[in-house]
């Protein structure tokens, strides 16, 4: 790790790993882990920071060595603390630490990694790819409800019957009844849409939503009041159309 103070600094045993580099100006040194000290004050990707306790635990773990373009410092952990590679992976480079960096930057356009007291090379922008197709928009926000109604009961009945070939009239009121009451009490139910013939209009004082019902769709003009009223019944062919005109 390098340590940029602590006590009796000077006076610690030097790692063989990076004994002999300097990397800029940053005061301190590299530390191997047995010599750090409760007080150290470490260099981070952040900036210092200080050692608040040294414990020593025993495990046997697998750890790595990495070289990042040449250089053999980088920052490791959430805090990313400065640290070194072991030294029989140093002893086989041939450069330093300093002149693996600026190397680096010419071959690629990835930053360098942090060297204490340098700023690292920013990386160069991502390009942009311009033809990339656009992501679908978001549905549009469904209109509050405040409460429901059965409106035009009658007429959304005969349409029923013509559109979905159903037959039983009473039972379509049953059915229609009991989606009025549960979208005032729990809202617009999975799968329920802005109609879009009125999603984009700037003038009306109302929405349309279309409402999944009996494989159609039940519509419900909602005032400014968020009055939720019942008009009519698509069939399933005039809502998988207006599901694709609505984009969803």
């Amino acid at each position: 790790m390098w340590v940029i103070e602590g006590e009796n600094l000077d006076g610690r045993g030097r790692p063989d790993e990076g004994a002999d580099e300097q990397p800029g100006e940053t005061p301190g040194r590299w530390v191997g882990l047995a010599g750090l000290r409760s007080g150290d004050v470490l260099l981070t990707r952040t900036g210092p920071t200080r050692v608040s306790r040294v414990e020593q635990v025993t495990e046997q773990v697998t750890v790595y060595n990495l070289v990042v373009g040449g250089v053999h410092s980088y920052a490791v952990g959430a805090r990313g603390v400065l640290a070194h590679n072991g030294a029989d992976d140093c002893q086989k480079a041939v450069k330093t630490a300093g002149e693996a960096a600026e190397q680096a930057a010419k071959e690629t356009p990835i930053a360098k990694p942090a060297t204490p007291g340098v700023p690292a090379k920013p990386a160069d922008p991502i390009p942009v790819i311009t033809n990339a197709p656009k992501p679908p928009a978001p549905p549009a926000p469904l209109p509050a409800i405040n409460k429901s109604v059965n409106g035009d009961m009658p007429h959304a009945i005969d349409q029923a019957v013509a559109r979905l070939n159903l037959t039983d009239r009473q039972a379509i009121k049953t059915e229609l009844q009991q989606l009025t009451k549960r979208l005032e009490k729990e809202g617009p139910p999975p799968g329920t849409i802005l109609d879009p013939g009125n999603a984009n209009s700037a003038v009306s004082r109302s929405d349309s939503i279309l409402v999944p019902f009996q494989g159609g769709a039940a519509v419900y003009e909602i005032d400014k009041k968020g009055t939720a009223r019942l008009r009519t019944v698509l069939g399933a062919d005039q809502f998988r159309d207006a599901i694709r005109r609505a984009g969803q």
